[in-house]
């Protein structure tokens, strides 16, 4: 007798980075993955997980969480986990193999559109060698970014995001100090410099002197120790065993 129970299944899509957020991926990736639960007569049963602009590097994303946390809710009985790719899925081998690991305890199976993978064995090792490369994949790309980035440093260029007190006047330029936050950063190391002050205390007499973030936040005591800790406010890039002097200290 055939069996009649109805296949049910959740669709996850992700894109690596903000800069794809505004482009059709996402809504490739959506469109794919409910054409192909169309074909296998996989019922949706949620609304599509989205995750914008997070990498696969590690599980700890906040849609693919929620979608994991979906399918262990036994209410749902949620059959089928539906990615594009499996590198949508994870880029970590560990992760993928963890992560499958307690979907399958949940009675959940993993179906990528553009890939054959399933239960089968020959499927499992194709889902094995895929999660391998897309972890190999992700190494080779971490590489390049850090040898680009160790060349921008010993340029004195600043690759990452503006520390407090800093800004970039163009897209692609390099960081310069911002007039209005450079009498609180000088502030802070002469206060720091007495020795009674604490992160906390210190943070409180530069918002007394009215110092915000430029979200209009007033500072706390990480953020006090962050700067305090941070060699670029002295004019010093520090990176990878690298240590560069630049012009844009305090």
């Amino acid at each position: 007798m055939e069996n009649s129970t109805p296949k049910t299944g959740i669709i996850y899509c992700r894109v690596s980075s903000a800069e794809q957020v505004d482009n059709t991926s996402l809504e490739s990736q959506e469109r794919h993955c409910r054409e192909y639960a169309q074909r296998e007569g996989i019922e949706i049963i949620s609304d599509p997980f989205i995750e914008k602009g997070e990498s696969a590097k590690t599980a700890n994303r906040t849609e693919f969480m929620k979608a994991i946390s979906f399918c262990s809710n036994k209410k749902q009985k949620v059959g089928y986990f539906i990615v594009y790719k499996l590198d949508r899925f994870a880029r970590n081998q560990n992760d993928h193999v963890v992560t499958q690991a307690t979907l399958r305890r949940y009675g959940v199976a993993l179906r990528s559109v553009t890939e054959p993978i399933d239960e089968t064995p020959i499927g499992r090792v194709m889902e094995g060698v895929i999660s391998v490369f897309a972890e190999f994949d992700n190494n080779v790309r971490t590489e390049r970014s850090k040898g680009g980035m160790l060349e921008q440093i010993k340029k004195g260029f600043w690759p990452w995001r503006e520390p407090v007190g800093y800004h970039r006047l163009y897209k692609g330029s390099n960081i310069s100090l911002e007039p209005e936050y450079t009498q609180y950063i000088v502030m802070a190391f002469e206060e720091w410099a007495k020795g009674s002050y604490t992160y906390e205390s210190l943070a409180r007499h530069l918002a007394d002197r009215g110092f915000k973030t430029k979200s209009g936040k007033l500072p706390c005591a990480q953020l006090m120790e962050k700067m305090l800790k941070n060699p670029l406010y002295c004019g010093i890039i520090r990176a990878w065993g690298l240590e560069v002097r630049t012009d844009f200290g305090i």
